[in-house]
Order: structure tokens, then sequence, then C-alpha cells
């Protein structure tokens, strides 16, 4: 039989035991508090186009990525994605050695096509979705045939 003294640090150990909890949850994020279907969007990226340039920006509120889907091809581009102050953050850049494919990206059914980089912000400040384009841009509505070819453009989506 064990003596008493050899029981009280497993009556400790069982005490500690019984008063320890669980981690607490992480608490939401804005993102998941709200659910997709139930938070406003625009419908300015819904009818079909396309966008070419050598610098593309977009910023838009959360719920922005789930509208967006970014091709990553490590052997072509750098693909970068950091929560900042600002906001969740992607940056893709094309490396200097990279042949002539272009950073490929999607939002809603604008096909965008980026010869040097794509930047995106998803920020809790934003209401508005802006696309941002610089350098040679082409950009085309597949229904209608209507082309504009200039040095920038902006595109605003409002929900």
């Amino acid at each position: 039989m064990r003596s008493k003294s050899a029981l009280v640090p497993l009556a400790v150990l069982a005490l500690l035991g019984s008063c320890a909890s669980d981690p607490p949850e992480r608490e939401p994020s804005i993102a998941s508090a709200i659910p997709a279907a139930a938070r406003p969007w625009t419908r300015r990226f819904h009818e079909e186009s396309v966008l070419f340039a050598a610098e593309v920006e977009i910023v838009g509120p959360i719920g922005l990525r789930e509208h967006l889907v970014v091709a990553q091809d490590p052997e072509t581009s750098e693909h970068v994605e950091t929560t900042t102050p600002e906001g969740y953050r992607i940056v893709q850049r094309r490396k200097p050695d990279a042949d002539d494919a272009p950073i490929r990206a999607h939002l809603d059914a604008l096909a965008i096509f980026a010869d040097q980089s794509l930047s995106v912000l998803e920020s809790p400040n934003a209401s508005d979705v802006v696309v941002s384009a610089r350098g040679e841009v082409f950009f085309r509505v597949t229904k209608s045939g209507e082309e504009t070819r200039t040095s920038s453009l902006r595109l605003v989506g409002t929900p």
C-alpha cells in the first residue's frame, strides 16, 4: 500500500486536470460572422469580360476572396498572402526570368491577365469593389464586343 505522502502528488495532479479547461475557441472573423449569401455584393463583374494589363489591383470589402480565384504557378510567379492593418493582401509578381505567361485570375465572370503583377486587398473599410489596371490595358465585354484600349482603367462595382 502506498503511503499518504505518495498519494498527495497524485491527488494534486487529479485536481489540476479537472480544473484545466480547453483553450478558448477563436472569436469568429467578421467574414464568418455574416453568411456569404447575406453579404451585399456587386453585380458589376457578373457579365463575362476580359481584362489584360501590365499591373492589376483589386480592392474590395470582406467577402472579396469568395468571388476571386488566382492561379498560382511557382515557376513563373511569386505569390504572397499577408494580413496587414488594412486587411488581407494577396500579391503575385511575375519572376524576371519567367516566360511570357501572364498572371491569371477571375473575379466573378471577369477574366484577368496581368503581365507583371496582381495585387488584391480585402479590406473591412472598403464598400465598393475597385479593379484598377495600368500599362497597355485592354478590356472587352464578351457579349457586346465592346472594347477599350487605354493606358489605365478603373472598374467600380457597387453593392
